[in-house]
């Protein structure tokens, strides 16, 4: 028995020690492990710190773009101010010109054909003027303004004294 005991210790003992053996060869692997887990952790934390720097940085960029943008407004903006503020003088002087008369004529003298004619006459030959005219802002009349003429100048037509239905 004690034999059997003895190989009982034996067996034990290397049991024992071959267990150690693993975990020894288990420890330095787990530490292989931490140390690579440590350097995944760092290179995470690296890969963070780029990607918040990053953005900070395309925020930045974003930011002066749109400042440049609206720069580039405003100074368009101005020279469409100033372009209009010239276009306003000129204009101004335009029609200043063509308001005032001439030292040769005067207010009085456009008269139209005669005038001694009826009304309608006087009417027709402006119509006819303002018809031809080039000198609007499109030439001549618009078709409104050229139908409601012609109402305007429609022969008065002379009722039948002999109509059988004088109330209809």
């Amino acid at each position: 028995m004690i034999k059997f005991r003895h190989r009982l210790a034996i067996l034990g003992l290397t049991s024992l020690a071959l267990g150690a053996l693993g975990c020894a060869t288990h420890t330095d692997e787990n530490r292989r492990l931490i140390a690579e887990l440590g350097r995944a952790e760092r290179s995470a934390f690296d890969d963070q710190q780029r990607i918040a720097d990053l953005e900070w940085r395309l925020k930045e960029s974003e930011a002066q773009r749109d400042a440049e943008v609206k720069r580039s407004a405003a100074r368009q903006l101005s020279a469409v101010v100033e372009r209009l503020d010239a276009l306003l003088e000129q204009n101004q002087t335009l029609v200043h010109a063509a308001v005032a008369p001439t030292e040769g004529s005067s207010m009085c003298t456009v008269s139209g054909p005669d005038d001694g004619t009826d009304p309608k006459a006087h009417l027709r030959y402006w119509a006819e003027r303002l018809r031809s005219s080039s000198t609007g802002f499109r030439g001549g009349l618009t078709r409104e303004q050229s139908s409601a003429l012609n109402v305007l100048l429609k022969h008065e037509r002379w009722l039948d004294p002999k109509n059988p239905w004088p109330n209809l």
